[in-house]
């Protein structure tokens, strides 16, 4: 009986684990203006792949990109959804990291970072 608990508990952990990693490499995109004005692109269901990652601008303060599966091609492409869909105002396709409220931009590798509003974050050890 409790080697079966102890099973259960690790392979729903295993399950949570990897649904956490899963979740990490994907983006919802929305359409913004220069005045951080913001639509969902399709009402929430434009969702890339990629990977997250953090660009340090001085030791203590970064921001945080996707690079985009697809490079510059998918990004004009949703670009041009974004036009399309609310108007040449709206011009910056933007990723939205799950649970967060910060501003992100896409990037095609970690050297080219494509224009967009971002949210910087501070960085800090607690001791």
């Amino acid at each position: 009986m409790i080697k079966f608990i102890c099973f259960n508990r690790l392979y729903f952990f295993g399950i949570f684990l990897f649904s956490m990693n899963a979740n990490a490499d994907i983006a919802i995109v929305y359409c913004a203006n220069d005045k951080k004005k913001w639509h969902w692109l399709n009402k929430k269901k434009e969702i890339v792949r990629g990977k997250w990652e953090n660009k340090f601008v001085k030791p203590w303060l970064y921001k945080k990109y996707f690079i985009i599966k697809g490079g510059m091609s998918k990004v004009h492409s949703l670009q041009e959804q974004c036009i399309l869909t609310f108007g040449s105002e709206f011009h910056y396709a933007q990723p939205a990291e799950i649970g967060s409220e910060d501003w992100h931009v896409f990037a095609i590798n970690d050297d080219t970072l494509i224009k967009g509003i971002s949210s910087y974050r501070t960085f800090s050890i607690r001791v």
